[in-house]
């Protein structure tokens, strides 16, 4: 994990974590991300150790780390605010989700299910939607490309399924993971802005007399 300092007052930036398996990470990778929330809840231990991390801890993550954020925010209520772009389908359970509509697809899911449990050892994560459905009262923020990949349409069920405070935007336009190119402007207001309320007023609020 890579910690690095904003500019000015010297205040923290942000914390960048390299998935097992990946960059400067140890371990065996895992493609579809099963597993990793053991990393995630490892950052957010390292930063809560910090006497310069003071606003509350959140997290972004793209694509497979968005699906990632989602599940480690349902399990660890000190990740107060998430943000996932791109999340879409992990295992079958995620294409259950999808109800009839995706009952041609679902021989293949089991098959692609198994496969990756045998031969990674590890068990099909929760399903996203139910992890979506414990963040609360921690923020979610979901995000998805308007021409992303074939699944990302399950983050409207994920927002439905989610608990307020919550977010969701469709960003015109972009394909997957294309949020910050395609809107870079608008993109960096509202993922600012929402860990913002959801961080920094939140510390302010409890500071408050």
């Amino acid at each position: 994990m890579r910690y690095g300092r904003g500019p000015g007052a010297g205040r923290p930036d942000a914390a960048a974590l390299d998935a097992r398996g990946y960059g400067e990470s140890e371990g065996d990778p895992n493609a579809f991300g099963w597993g990793a929330t053991a990393d995630i809840d490892g950052a957010v231990t390292y930063l809560e150790s910090r006497p310069d991390v003071e606003a509350g801890i959140g997290g972004l993550g793209l694509s497979v780390g968005g699906e990632q954020m989602l599940e480690a925010a349902a399990e660890n209520g000190d990740l107060q605010a998430v943000v996932s772009e791109g999340a879409g389908e992990r295992s079958i359970r995620e294409t259950l989700v999808f109800g009839p509509a995706a009952s041609l697809t679902i021989p293949h899911q089991a098959v692609l299910t198994t496969a990756v449990a045998v031969f990674s050892g590890d068990e099909p994560p929760p399903a996203l939607d139910d992890a979506a459905s414990g963040i609360a009262p921690g923020a979610t923020f979901l995000i998805y490309g308007e021409q992303g990949q074939p699944g990302e349409e399950l983050n409207v069920e994920y927002f439905d399924a989610a608990k307020e405070p919550k977010e969701l935007w469709e960003v015109p336009g972009a394909g997957h993971t294309g949020g910050l190119d395609t809107q870079p402007e608008e993109y960096e207001r509202r993922v600012t802005s929402f860990f913002e309320r959801h961080l920094l007023d939140r510390q302010a609020r409890a500071s408050a007399p």
